[in-house]
């Protein structure tokens, strides 16, 4: 884990430049386009140290990201977001995209209007919010959990540890929880 960034991919025709500024606390990287593109198709790749913290924002591009320990804060409005590893916080935040999570945060809040939100592994504090898509959450052992949606359904599988305050909210849609037997709690 070297204390250097990679930058690899291909910029598509449209594209006027790729802008990088900053200095070692920080760099920003920017796919300069015209300002309505028809088709802007452009595929980048960055390497950067596993316990950097990241800060991701597109329109319409899907965003991966695998194996960081810092900060991750991602923002889509169109395209889907992944993760994978275990970031020390992560905030995801789309329009319309689909959020899949293989592990969350010891602190995590995710958020989309109309796609679905999937966490596979689930430990620690998380939040999920939707208005019309579904929140599905696997293999949880939460401390904290607050998860609201307007038409969406909520689905949570795992178990409930602690003290903590749990929140499962739907206007429309439909709420399964699936705990273990030796759950004790008070349901409402």
């Amino acid at each position: 884990d070297h204390a250097e960034v990679e930058i690899t991919g291909t910029l598509g025709p449209d594209v006027e430049k790729l802008e990088i500024t900053g200095d070692e606390s920080g760099l920003r990287i920017e796919v300069k386009a015209p300002r309505h593109p028809e088709w802007l198709e452009t595929d980048l790749v960055l390497r950067v140290p596993a316990g950097a913290g990241i800060q991701v924002e597109t329109v319409s591009a899907t965003i991966e990201v695998a194996g960081l320990t810092g900060s991750v804060d991602l923002e889509s409005v169109s395209g889907w977001v992944k993760t994978s590893g275990r970031p020390a916080e992560l905030s995801i935040e789309t329009v319309s995209g689909d959020l899949t999570v293989a592990q969350s945060a010891p602190r995590t809040e995710l958020a989309s209007v109309s796609g679905s939100i999937t966490v596979d592994l689930a430990t620690g504090r998380l939040e999920a919010e939707s208005v019309s898509g579904a929140i599905r959450v696997e293999n949880g052992s939460l401390e904290d959990a607050s998860f609201e949606t307007v038409s969406g359904d909520i689905g949570y599988a795992g178990d409930i540890v602690g003290r903590g305050s749990y929140a499962f909210e739907s206007m429309s849609g439909g709420v399964t929880l699936l705990v273990p037997p030796s759950v004790s709690a008070e349901f409402e």
